[in-house]
Protein backbone atom coordinates (compact mmCIF):
# COMPACT_ATOMS: atom_id res chain seq x y z
CA UNK A 1 0.00 0.00 0.00
CA UNK A 2 1.07 3.56 -0.64
CA UNK A 3 0.90 6.62 1.55
CA UNK A 4 -2.17 8.67 0.70
CA UNK A 5 -2.33 12.41 1.43
CA UNK A 6 -5.77 14.02 1.69
CA UNK A 7 -6.57 17.71 2.28
CA UNK A 8 -10.18 17.60 1.06
CA UNK A 9 -11.50 18.81 4.42
CA UNK A 10 -9.35 21.96 4.17
CA UNK A 11 -10.57 22.64 0.64
CA UNK A 12 -14.18 22.33 1.80
CA UNK A 13 -13.50 24.73 4.68
CA UNK A 14 -12.04 27.32 2.31
CA UNK A 15 -14.80 26.90 -0.27
CA UNK A 16 -17.85 26.82 1.96
CA UNK A 17 -20.40 27.71 -0.72
CA UNK A 18 -21.99 24.47 -1.82
CA UNK A 19 -20.03 22.40 0.71
CA UNK A 20 -21.97 19.59 2.36
CA UNK A 21 -21.96 19.19 6.14
CA UNK A 22 -22.42 15.44 5.96
CA UNK A 23 -19.66 14.95 3.42
CA UNK A 24 -17.21 16.85 5.62
CA UNK A 25 -18.37 15.04 8.76
CA UNK A 26 -17.88 11.66 7.09
CA UNK A 27 -14.33 12.36 5.94
CA UNK A 28 -12.40 9.63 7.83
CA UNK A 29 -9.69 11.87 9.29
CA UNK A 30 -12.16 14.59 10.28
CA UNK A 31 -14.59 12.09 11.80
CA UNK A 32 -11.97 10.20 13.84
CA UNK A 33 -10.30 13.35 15.11
CA UNK A 34 -13.48 15.04 16.35
CA UNK A 35 -14.92 11.88 17.89
CA UNK A 36 -11.78 11.49 19.99
CA UNK A 37 -12.23 15.14 21.01
CA UNK A 38 -15.65 14.18 22.33
CA UNK A 39 -17.49 16.16 19.65
CA UNK A 40 -19.95 14.82 17.09
CA UNK A 41 -18.31 15.25 13.66
CA UNK A 42 -21.44 16.80 12.17
CA UNK A 43 -21.49 19.49 14.89
CA UNK A 44 -17.85 20.29 14.12
CA UNK A 45 -18.60 20.30 10.38
CA UNK A 46 -21.46 22.76 10.86
CA UNK A 47 -19.14 25.10 12.74
CA UNK A 48 -16.31 24.74 10.21
CA UNK A 49 -18.66 25.63 7.37
CA UNK A 50 -19.74 28.85 9.09
CA UNK A 51 -22.92 27.99 10.96
CA UNK A 52 -23.49 28.35 14.68
CA UNK A 53 -23.08 25.23 16.79
CA UNK A 54 -22.93 24.32 20.45
CA UNK A 55 -20.17 22.10 21.83
CA UNK A 56 -17.12 22.34 24.04
CA UNK A 57 -14.39 23.98 22.00
CA UNK A 58 -16.75 25.83 19.65
CA UNK A 59 -15.35 29.27 20.53
CA UNK A 60 -11.79 28.04 20.03
CA UNK A 61 -12.73 26.59 16.66
CA UNK A 62 -14.33 29.81 15.42
CA UNK A 63 -11.30 31.79 16.60
CA UNK A 64 -8.98 29.38 14.79
CA UNK A 65 -11.06 29.73 11.64
CA UNK A 66 -10.66 33.50 11.70
CA UNK A 67 -6.91 33.31 12.33
CA UNK A 68 -6.43 30.70 9.62
CA UNK A 69 -8.17 32.84 7.02
CA UNK A 70 -5.42 35.44 7.35
CA UNK A 71 -2.73 33.02 6.13
CA UNK A 72 -4.82 30.49 4.23
CA UNK A 73 -3.54 31.74 0.88
CA UNK A 74 -0.18 30.12 1.69
CA UNK A 75 -1.14 26.88 3.41
CA UNK A 76 -3.31 25.10 0.77
CA UNK A 77 -0.64 25.58 -1.89
CA UNK A 78 2.00 24.20 0.44
CA UNK A 79 -0.17 21.20 1.34
CA UNK A 80 -0.71 20.54 -2.36
CA UNK A 81 3.03 20.04 -2.78
CA UNK A 82 3.17 17.20 -0.24
CA UNK A 83 3.42 13.90 -2.07
CA UNK A 84 2.66 10.50 -0.61
CA UNK A 85 5.17 8.88 -2.95
CA UNK A 86 7.98 11.19 -1.84
CA UNK A 87 7.16 10.50 1.81
CA UNK A 88 7.25 6.78 1.10
CA UNK A 89 10.58 7.01 -0.70
CA UNK A 90 12.06 8.85 2.27
CA UNK A 91 10.80 6.20 4.69
CA UNK A 92 11.81 3.06 2.78
CA UNK A 93 15.52 3.37 3.47
CA UNK A 94 14.81 3.78 7.19
CA UNK A 95 12.71 0.63 7.57
CA UNK A 96 13.53 -3.09 7.45
CA UNK A 97 12.42 -4.84 4.27
CA UNK A 98 9.56 -6.60 6.07
CA UNK A 99 8.03 -3.36 7.37
CA UNK A 100 5.99 -1.33 4.93
CA UNK A 101 5.55 2.45 4.93
CA UNK A 102 1.83 2.95 4.54
CA UNK A 103 -1.04 4.96 5.92
CA UNK A 104 -3.37 7.85 5.24
CA UNK A 105 -2.38 11.42 6.05
CA UNK A 106 -5.36 13.72 6.56
CA UNK A 107 -5.17 17.48 6.93
CA UNK A 108 -8.27 18.72 8.72
CA UNK A 109 -9.59 21.72 10.65
CA UNK A 110 -9.21 20.47 14.21
CA UNK A 111 -9.43 21.39 17.86
CA UNK A 112 -6.84 21.51 20.61
CA UNK A 113 -4.50 18.69 19.55
CA UNK A 114 -1.99 19.41 16.77
CA UNK A 115 -2.24 15.85 15.48
CA UNK A 116 -3.74 12.45 16.14
CA UNK A 117 -2.88 8.89 15.18
CA UNK A 118 -5.98 6.76 14.73
CA UNK A 119 -6.48 3.39 13.00
CA UNK A 120 -3.65 3.73 10.49
CA UNK A 121 -4.32 7.42 9.93
CA UNK A 122 -2.08 10.37 10.71
CA UNK A 123 -4.37 13.36 11.17
CA UNK A 124 -2.88 16.85 11.15
CA UNK A 125 -4.76 19.86 12.50
CA UNK A 126 -4.13 22.63 9.95
CA UNK A 127 -4.84 25.27 12.60
CA UNK A 128 -1.62 24.16 14.31
CA UNK A 129 0.46 24.81 11.18
CA UNK A 130 2.61 27.89 10.75
CA UNK A 131 4.19 29.28 7.61
CA UNK A 132 7.84 30.26 8.06
CA UNK A 133 9.36 31.54 4.87
CA UNK A 134 8.50 28.93 2.26
CA UNK A 135 8.06 26.03 4.70
CA UNK A 136 5.28 24.74 6.92
CA UNK A 137 5.98 24.01 10.57
CA UNK A 138 4.09 22.07 13.20
CA UNK A 139 5.24 23.42 16.52
CA UNK A 140 9.02 23.71 16.38
CA UNK A 141 9.40 21.05 13.69
CA UNK A 142 9.34 21.18 9.90
CA UNK A 143 6.04 19.59 8.85
CA UNK A 144 7.57 17.12 6.38
CA UNK A 145 9.91 15.90 9.12
CA UNK A 146 6.99 15.40 11.51
CA UNK A 147 5.07 13.44 8.88
CA UNK A 148 8.06 11.16 8.25
CA UNK A 149 8.64 10.75 12.01
CA UNK A 150 5.08 9.66 12.74
CA UNK A 151 4.67 7.50 9.64
CA UNK A 152 7.88 5.73 10.63
CA UNK A 153 6.52 5.06 14.12
CA UNK A 154 3.28 3.79 12.61
CA UNK A 155 5.24 1.40 10.37
CA UNK A 156 7.26 -0.02 13.28
CA UNK A 157 4.09 -0.63 15.27
CA UNK A 158 5.06 1.71 18.10
CA UNK A 159 1.51 3.02 18.48
CA UNK A 160 0.09 -0.50 18.89
CA UNK A 161 2.73 -1.49 21.45
CA UNK A 162 1.23 -2.09 24.89
CA UNK A 163 3.64 -0.93 27.58
CA UNK A 164 3.35 -3.31 30.52
CA UNK A 165 6.89 -3.37 31.86
CA UNK A 166 10.28 -1.68 31.64
CA UNK A 167 11.34 -3.80 28.67
CA UNK A 168 8.27 -2.64 26.71
CA UNK A 169 9.00 0.95 27.69
CA UNK A 170 12.59 0.56 26.49
CA UNK A 171 11.39 -0.78 23.12
CA UNK A 172 8.95 2.10 22.73
CA UNK A 173 11.63 4.68 23.51
CA UNK A 174 14.04 3.15 21.03
CA UNK A 175 11.44 3.14 18.25
CA UNK A 176 10.76 6.81 18.93
CA UNK A 177 14.46 7.53 19.36
CA UNK A 178 15.23 6.03 15.95
CA UNK A 179 12.47 8.06 14.27
CA UNK A 180 13.85 11.17 15.97
CA UNK A 181 17.40 10.44 14.82
CA UNK A 182 16.25 9.88 11.26
CA UNK A 183 13.88 12.82 10.89
CA UNK A 184 13.43 15.25 13.79
CA UNK A 185 16.64 15.53 15.80
CA UNK A 186 16.82 19.19 16.91
CA UNK A 187 19.76 21.37 15.95
CA UNK A 188 18.62 24.74 17.33
CA UNK A 189 15.75 26.55 18.99
CA UNK A 190 13.65 25.71 22.06
CA UNK A 191 13.76 21.94 21.55
CA UNK A 192 17.55 21.97 21.26
CA UNK A 193 17.62 23.93 24.52
CA UNK A 194 15.51 21.24 26.18
CA UNK A 195 17.89 18.58 24.91
CA UNK A 196 20.91 20.51 26.18
CA UNK A 197 19.38 20.58 29.66
CA UNK A 198 18.50 16.88 29.50
CA UNK A 199 22.01 15.96 28.38
CA UNK A 200 23.39 17.41 31.62
CA UNK A 201 21.64 14.48 33.34
CA UNK A 202 22.74 11.78 30.88
CA UNK A 203 24.78 9.70 33.33
CA UNK A 204 22.08 10.05 35.98
CA UNK A 205 19.47 8.83 33.49
CA UNK A 206 21.65 5.92 32.39
CA UNK A 207 21.99 4.86 36.04
CA UNK A 208 18.21 4.98 36.51
CA UNK A 209 17.62 3.04 33.31
CA UNK A 210 20.24 0.47 34.24
CA UNK A 211 18.55 -0.10 37.62
CA UNK A 212 15.12 -0.32 36.01
CA UNK A 213 16.23 -2.88 33.42
CA UNK A 214 17.97 -4.96 36.07
CA UNK A 215 15.23 -5.04 38.71
CA UNK A 216 12.05 -3.80 37.08
CA UNK A 217 10.08 -0.77 38.09
CA UNK A 218 7.27 1.51 37.07
CA UNK A 219 7.27 2.28 33.32
CA UNK A 220 5.31 5.46 34.01
CA UNK A 221 8.01 6.71 36.35
CA UNK A 222 10.68 6.00 33.75
CA UNK A 223 8.60 7.82 31.14
CA UNK A 224 8.27 10.89 33.35
CA UNK A 225 12.02 10.90 34.06
CA UNK A 226 13.29 10.41 30.51
CA UNK A 227 10.52 12.00 28.44
CA UNK A 228 10.52 15.72 27.71
CA UNK A 229 7.45 17.99 27.79
CA UNK A 230 6.30 20.28 24.97
CA UNK A 231 7.56 21.45 22.58
CA UNK A 232 10.00 18.49 22.40
CA UNK A 233 7.27 15.95 23.21
CA UNK A 234 5.75 16.37 19.75
CA UNK A 235 8.56 14.70 17.81
CA UNK A 236 11.75 14.53 19.91
CA UNK A 237 10.76 13.38 23.41
CA UNK A 238 13.59 10.97 24.32
CA UNK A 239 17.12 12.39 23.98
CA UNK A 240 18.64 9.39 25.77
CA UNK A 241 17.05 6.86 23.40
CA UNK A 242 18.11 8.94 20.41
CA UNK A 243 21.65 9.04 21.79
CA UNK A 244 21.65 5.24 22.08
CA UNK A 245 20.43 4.91 18.50
CA UNK A 246 23.16 7.32 17.41
CA UNK A 247 25.81 5.19 19.12
CA UNK A 248 24.55 2.05 17.37
CA UNK A 249 24.38 3.93 14.06
CA UNK A 250 27.93 5.20 14.45
CA UNK A 251 29.39 1.87 15.55
CA UNK A 252 27.67 -0.52 13.16
CA UNK A 253 26.09 1.63 10.44
CA UNK A 254 22.60 2.74 9.53
CA UNK A 255 21.64 -0.65 8.08
CA UNK A 256 22.22 -2.36 11.46
CA UNK A 257 20.14 0.19 13.32
CA UNK A 258 17.34 -0.16 10.78
CA UNK A 259 17.42 -3.96 11.09
CA UNK A 260 16.93 -3.65 14.86
CA UNK A 261 13.52 -2.10 14.24
CA UNK A 262 12.37 -5.56 13.20
CA UNK A 263 14.39 -7.46 15.82
CA UNK A 264 13.97 -5.41 18.97
CA UNK A 265 17.18 -6.41 20.83
CA UNK A 266 18.26 -2.79 21.23
CA UNK A 267 19.90 -3.05 24.65
CA UNK A 268 22.40 -5.80 23.86
CA UNK A 269 23.38 -4.21 20.53
CA UNK A 270 23.74 -0.81 22.19
CA UNK A 271 26.05 -2.37 24.77
CA UNK A 272 28.19 -3.86 22.00
CA UNK A 273 28.32 -0.46 20.31
CA UNK A 274 29.26 1.24 23.59
CA UNK A 275 32.17 -1.14 24.07
CA UNK A 276 33.30 -0.62 20.48
CA UNK A 277 33.30 3.15 21.08
CA UNK A 278 35.12 2.69 24.42
CA UNK A 279 32.44 4.67 26.22
CA UNK A 280 32.78 4.52 29.99
CA UNK A 281 30.72 2.32 32.31
CA UNK A 282 28.60 5.37 33.13
CA UNK A 283 26.95 4.84 29.74
CA UNK A 284 26.50 1.10 30.22
CA UNK A 285 23.24 -0.82 30.52
CA UNK A 286 25.06 -4.04 31.46
CA UNK A 287 23.07 -6.05 33.97
CA UNK A 288 19.79 -4.90 32.46
CA UNK A 289 17.45 -6.92 30.27
CA UNK A 290 19.01 -8.05 27.00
Amino acid sequence: MAIHVDSQAVKMMLNREGADYNQLAETPGFSHYWRTEGVEPRDAAVAVLGEEASFAGYKRLTSDLESFSAQSFNIPQALGRISGSSLQQNLVRHLPADLEAQGDVYFIPGGQRPLAVEAGMLIINVFALEVRGTKLYLGEFHLLSVLAHYLHRMATGQFSLTVQNISDMMTKMMYVGAATLFFTSPTSGPVRNQWDEAEKKTTEHFAALRRALASGGNPGHLESMLGLPAPASLAAPYPLATYMCKVIDGAFGRARLVSLLGEGNFVSVYEEARVKYSLSEQYSLAGGSR
